[in-house]
């Protein structure tokens, strides 16, 4: 049995609302409850009405432990895999999942013709082929109710069903409510719902028939009332509205005796999740007819016309009342319950493969993995990009011992901070989650809730920040947690006159941190002109010189041949079809620009989030390096993008460099670091790749004496590694001392390097190598 192995694995879009992830987590605290272990993979589906986090009760589940979420790259192995929500397969993943199982099934949680009451129409066909396209295996579908079986079948005769029906499930003891013999006067009757129009009659009599305006009645309704307002005019006076989730689902029951679930007559319910909820409380449900295909006895089916006369019945003789409780209750246990469900499992893959071993979250638990030591949480932008991520994790690598660093990051690369041995978890940005400008607060909300969990688990002493613009959220957080130091690690260069609104964000903190340019002698920015108080530190890089592999070692992992010219082309671009018309326009100018006869080889690490669609360019050596500094000796030369990591870690592991800047509109000044280059001689520029400078820029570096004069450049203007420094000055706040602003001394935890040769840095000045 495999570490990754699970008796169910759940696939489905976690951030979904609703009936579909409240019944699934039903079924995982019943698989716990019977020995059976459970696994989530969460998949990305249609965003509507803006993005959202995980589902409440499926969070609850992950940090109890009874449900273990797998991360998109991890292996896994179930006995049981189980889809629910079958739109996400027209969804495009970010990922290839791999998984190998011996049962697959496609739960239809409901399956609707009519555009006029769901949006939620799909092909079953189209649908299990992108499934099996995305998992490489074939799924058998399963339906949620005889009412889906039937609609399906309806408009696809041929289609393979299984002959079980997965209904949903509820903990009867759990929603038991205690409730008087004799129906209390008025009589309480109310219904829960979604307020659209499908959820609703369309007529004045049906509504007024179901939920009588009589003060006879007293009318609960949960989930807002515009729809029913919009065919009556009004909201009657005996009916009392709660917004959708004002009370919980069992508290708002405890108000009702009797539940009339009556919608528009184009639409029928797959299941009914709400209505399961109510009969589970004792309340007697009255629904259409249509509904006893799927509760049985567990309900009364009648017009809504008939609600009224049915009501007074169960309200003047008790002993009616009695018997529909307890019919209804014997028919949620026999059909509903967590002993059917478990029944259903054993028949598909029998019993667990080892009984009561809870699973944890992929995650570390924080608080037990690293007690005793003071905690560091580096939290970090990058939506698609490793910029912000990389340099935080220079400072962690170069903490002491005594200090534990975590991370919480936007970056999609996530598992290579994992993979360099720190606990991580990840928030996506508000774009990856789709929110739409207007939208930012909602995003900022739920980063708010992410956070302070964050903190109240781990305890961190520091929390560190690199961020361009921070959200404002950390200003009030600050204020909540006094006992924590507040650090925003923010690298200057930014471009002339934008002055983002983010920068008003330094008060937000207790310090600032600047690892310093090279290029910063021609910095214009807006941080030039706010270094009061600001730690400084030299430039900083992941690897330092100390650190490479040897040149026949580091071309011996990468694949390359022991002699002749190898060239690293070390590029970002927005989209992989950029970056392959990138890559071969240069593969191109290299070969051209090479002497008759020279060996040449072209290396390219197959970028971490490129790496899925990134196929072979010409005969360009491809390998998912990270990080690629760790094999600078095998190579010659580099052609370069020129973001802060990659600039300084070309330039102070000395490997000849052309810079190029990437055509954005960030507000990186990457044409000014790049065309600082060849001022200091440790490389060269070209403000694009289709221009004749490139093509000398090119010719340049393929001249071995260039080459060699970039590289003394190189070791003279950038001597030390200043995440060395940054790591004395986080330390320095984790014991509560104060830090020195301006240069730190780090010679006590630094490579050895001739000081007389430093470049000092300063907020002000930078000097330029003869």
């Amino acid at each position: 049995m495999t570490s990754n192995y699970v008796d169910i694995l759940v696939v489905t879009d976690a951030r979904l609302v609703g009936g579909g992830n409240k019944s699934l987590a039903q079924e995982i605290l019943a698989h716990s409850a019977a020995g059976y272990t459970t696994g989530l993979l969460s998949l990305s589906g249609p965003a509507r009405g803006g993005a959202r986090p995980l589902d409440e009760s499926i969070v609850r589940l992950i940090e109890s432990g009874l449900l273990r979420l797998y991360r998109p790259d991890q292996q896994i192995e179930a006995g049981l895999v189980i889809a629910r929500g079958p739109s996400m397969f027209g969804v495009r993943q970010p990922f290839k999942p791999r998984v190998r199982a011996q049962k697959w099934l496609l739960v239809a949680n409901a399956f609707n013709t009519d555009p006029a009451v769901s949006s939620l129409l799909y092909d079953p066909h189209e649908v299990a082929a992108q499934a099996e396209e995305l998992f490489g295996h074939q799924w058998s579908w399963v339906p949620l109710s005889s009412i889906v079986r039937r609609n399906m079948l309806a408009r696809h005769p041929k289609l393979d069903l299984l002959p079980i029906t997965w209904s949903n499930i509820i903990n009867l003891d759990d929603w038991h409510v205690e409730r008087p013999r004799q129906l209390p006067r008025p009589i309480r009757i109310g219904r829960h719902s979604r307020d659209a129009p499908g959820k609703w009659p369309i007529s004045k009599r049906e509504i007024f028939d179901a939920y009588p305006a009589l003060r006879t009645f007293k009318v609960s309704i949960m989930g807002g009332a515009k729809t029913p307002r919009s065919v009556l005019g009004r909201v009657p006076k005996n009916w009392t509205v709660y917004k959708f989730g004002a009370l919980s689902p069992l508290e708002f029951l405890r108000k009702i005796d009797i539940y009339p679930y009556y919608h528009h007559p184009a639409m029928h319910e797959a299941f009914g999740r709400a209505v399961l909820e109510a009969i589970a409380t004792g309340a007697i449900a009255m629904l259409p007819p249509y509904f006893e295909a799927i509760f049985s006895d567990a309900a009364m089916y009648l017009p809504a016309a008939e609600v009224k006369e049915a009501a007074y019945r169960l309200a003047e003789d008790p002993e009616f009342l009695r018997e529909r409780r307890e019919t209804a209750h014997n028919a949620l246990d026999e059909r509903f319950s967590y002993r059917s469900h478990v029944n259903r499992l054993n028949d598909l893959i029998g019993p667990p493969r080892k009984k009561n071993v809870p699973t944890q979250v992929h995650v570390p638990k924080l608080s037990e993995s690293v007690s005793g030591k003071p905690k560091v949480l580096f939290y970090t932008d990058n939506g698609h990009g490793l910029g912000h991520v990389t340099r935080l994790m220079a400072y962690a690598k170069r903490l002491g011992s005594e200090v534990q660093p975590i991370f919480l990051t936007m970056s999609e690369a996530y598992h290579l901070v994992h993979e360099q041995g720190f606990p991580v978890e990840y928030f996506p940005s508000a774009k990856k989650m789709k929110f739409a400008a207007k939208q930012k607060p909602a995003w900022e909300k739920i980063l708010d809730t992410r956070m302070r969990l964050m903190l109240d688990r781990a305890k961190p002493s520091v929390v560190v920040v690199d961020h361009v613009n921070p959200p404002e959220v950390i200003r009030q957080i600050r204020r909540e947690y006094p006992d924590v130091t507040f650090v925003w690690s923010r690298r200057g260069l930014w471009r002339q006159q934008r002055k983002p609104a983010g920068l008003r964000m330094a008060d937000a903190f207790d310090y600032v941190l600047e690892p310093m340019d090279l290029a910063a002698a021609v910095d214009m920015g807006f941080t030039t002109r706010q270094w009061e108080g600001t730690l400084y530190v030299p430039p900083i890089t992941l690897v330092q010189r100390d650190e490479l592999l040897s040149r026949s070692a580091a071309r011996e992992e990468l694949g390359l041949p022991d002699d002749g010219t190898a060239i690293l082309l070390n590029l970002s671009a927005d989209t992989t079809e950029q970056l392959v018309d990138l890559m071969t326009r240069i593969q191109d100018l290299l070969r051209t620009s090479a002497s008759s006869g020279e060996k040449l080889t072209i290396f390219a690490p197959r970028h971490a989030l490129h790496a899925s669609a990134l196929e072979g360019v010409g005969d360009i050596v491809m390998k998912p390096v990270y990080p690629i500094a760790e094999y600078a000796n095998a190579f010659d030369a580099a052609i370069s993008t020129s973001g802060y990591n990659s600039y300084h870690e070309l330039v102070h592991l000395a490997v000849p460099t052309v810079f190029v800047a990437r055509a954005t509109e960030t507000l990186d000044d990457q044409n000014r670091r790049a065309s600082f280059a060849p001022i200091a001689g440790f490389g060269a520029s070209a403000k694009t790749v289709d221009g004749i400078d490139f093509e000398n820029a090119i010719s340049s570096i393929m001249n071995p004496r260039v080459r060699d004069r970039m590289r003394a450049a190189a070791v003279e203007a950038f001597p030390r590694n200043g995440a060395n420094d940054a790591a004395i000055i986080i330390e320095r706040l984790v014991r509560g001392e104060m830090p020195t602003p301006g240069l730190e001394d780090s010679s006590e935890n630094s490579e050895d390097f001739d000081s007389s040769k430093a470049v000092p840095f300063s907020p002000t000045s930078t000097s330029v190598p003869s």
